[in-house]
């Protein structure tokens, strides 16, 4: 059986010290960003918890920099989600983290819930 493998790998192109370290900041700021967020739901709270995800990617679909936000449900674990989140850059994510949908909404269900981050670049 065949497999498929996708390497990604940073190269400073030999160069090192300081302005290696800016550069590959620069870069990683120009970058569009995907997050892939894993959500386990406590079975009580699935309802609120969706109305409140919901709500939360409303709001983010709006947002200057937001190229997709989606949320699907496992269908094999029905209590687990993924949040698919697609961002134009580093700053587009950082606004969205300091909305009102985002300081209140995700407070408000962390107990009731738990995530896990992926973080990609491209």
């Amino acid at each position: 059986m065949a497999t498929a493998m996708f390497v990604l790998s940073a190269c400073c192109c030999g160069k090192s010290g300081d302005k290696a370290d800016e550069t590959a900041a620069a870069q990683q700021e120009n970058k569009m960003i995907r997050l892939n967020v894993l959500v386990t739901v406590a079975p009580e709270h699935f309802d609120e918890v969706v109305a409140g995800l919901n709500e939360l990617a409303a709001g983010s679909r709006a947002e200057e920099g937001c190229i997709g936000y989606d949320i699907f449900q496992n269908t094999i674990e029905p209590t687990s989600l993924i949040i698919v989140e697609t961002w134009a850059d580093d700053a587009a994510l950082t606004a969205h983290q300091s909305t009102p949908h985002y300081t209140t909404i995700l407070p408000a269900l962390g107990d009731k819930m738990t995530t896990r981050l992926e973080r990609f670049g491209y």
